[in-house]
């Protein structure tokens, strides 16, 4: 069934973002303009989000996943893209050109085993997150440890990235100031991007760039399989998937040109950068790693289970408080390793 019309897309819309929680979701809830409507798919309804918890963490149960051994990291090239859609919601235009470094990206989403290897280790030597995290989505299906974590803040996304550098030998990216002679081990910190050392060779989150440039892998369609969308290609709200809406293990669907799996639904990704609605009117054309200052809700990407059709598009954007959790909100890890050759 076609879902073009405004006041369809509008309503899908809505409500959710009134029944899944994302008060700061698809560029602060702009409908598509008229006529505009980004692709076609199944019709779907919103199921309720979780309340968010108190602001405590959780105690961890004793380790019981092992450090992950090897994280499989795609070699993304150097290059040019557009960024963007000028068909979509208004934090999407202007499209612009955008050119960026050789960098890697994790090859699928951190899985619950990874998040629990690398957290039981960073808490016993000096880390503190804020967050428990989650197996898979709250709501749907029965998801084990090969599910995406999920309802972690982006200052524990940015912990654990800290973490896995230091338990591989590697140059931690964050620290707590711009004077780099602390590495960010605890606590919610609002670091800006002079607090990180893009040249480090250790783990970090993908900037907004990063993560629309590696998702589109060279294409130019809402998708990148195309411009519309099914339960085939990706898991979203009403996809049809075998975990009834809730997140599936991860990989569990067809990678695209670039080897990147779930970059379409399954969780929402932590980017690094905070999103600034018209950031795209004065976004640099070189490695853009979003806005200077703070005082913005952190970007994530990809949209999930829980999302309408519309949020699973490459050019779509939003955001979430740093310190928000969501059932079905995990992160993918990038490297600024340079490609050789």
């Amino acid at each position: 069934m076609r879902v073009g019309r405004r006041s369809q897309l509008l309503t899908a819309v809505m409500m959710a973002l009134a029944l899944l929680a994302l008060p700061l979701a698809g560029c602060d809830g702009e409908p598509a303009p008229d006529g505009q409507t980004p692709t076609q798919a199944p019709t779907a309804t919103a199921t309720p989000g979780p309340p968010t918890p108190a602001l405590t963490a959780t105690p961890t149960p004793s380790p019981s996943y092992p450090v992950p051994a090897d994280i499989a990291m795609v070699a993304i090239p150097e290059g040019s893209f557009s960024m963007g859609s000028e068909e979509g919601f208004g934090c999407e235009r202007p499209v612009h050109t955008v050119s960026l470094s050789a960098f890697y990206l994790a090859e699928k989403e951190t899985t619950y085993a990874q998040w629990m290897g690398v957290k039981g280790w960073a808490e016993q030597n000096g880390y503190t997150f804020n967050r428990a995290g989650h197996m898979g989505a709250r709501y749907g299906g029965d998801p084990d440890e090969n599910h995406p974590a999920t309802e972690m803040e982006w200052y524990d996304a940015v912990l654990w990235c800290n973490a896995l550098s230091e338990i591989e030998g590697l140059t931690p990216v964050y620290y707590t100031s711009s004077a780099k002679n602390e590495v960010y081990r605890a606590g919610r910190i609002d670091i800006t991007n002079d607090c990180v050392n893009w040249g480090a060779d250790g783990y970090r989150l993908p900037t907004e760039a990063e993560w629309e440039y590696a998702c589109r892998a060279g294409t130019t369609t809402e998708y990148y399989f195309g411009n519309t969308i099914s339960g085939e290609d990706a898991n979203f709200l009403g996809s049809g998937d075998p975990f009834d809406d809730g997140t599936t293990p991860v990989g569990s669907y067809e990678p695209n040109a670039w080897g990147l799996y779930d970059m379409h639904g399954n969780a929402r990704e932590w980017c690094w950068d905070w999103m600034k609605w018209h950031y795209y009117d004065e976004s640099p054309v070189s490695n853009p790693h979003g806005p200077l200052e703070g005082g913005h809700p952190r970007a994530y990407r990809g949209g999930s289970c829980g999302s309408d059709y519309v949020f699973l598009r490459s050019a779509n954007r939003e955001s979430d408080f740093a310190y928000h959790v969501h059932h079905d909100r995990g992160f993918r890890i990038a490297q600024s390793c340079p490609v050789e050759g």
